[in-house]
């Protein structure tokens, strides 16, 4: 038990790793519109809430795709069978 726990960890972190760097390259990928967009009047803070609702949407389709996906793996795990 000790073992499935530490991969458990281990598989946790590494995917916390890959959603961190997918939305820091998202938002570093477009410092350029940012400053345009700062330049043409938008405040600082519309961009700030700009950039939230983008990593809630990116959210709710990963969450939507890995139930959908992740549904049926679960209905047909083996269950134990009563003696």
């Amino acid at each position: 038990a000790g073992s499935s726990l530490f991969w458990y960890v281990v598989l946790v972190v590494v995917v916390i790793a890959i959603l961190l760097n997918t939305i820091l390259r998202s938002i570093l990928d477009r410092t350029r519109e940012f400053g345009i967009l700062l330049a043409l009047g938008m405040r600082p803070s519309a961009i700030g809430r700009m950039v939230w609702i983008e990593i809630l949407m990116l959210l709710l389709v990963g969450l939507a795709a890995g139930i959908a996906s992740g549904a049926p793996a679960w209905g047909s795990r083996s269950r134990p069978r009563s003696p």
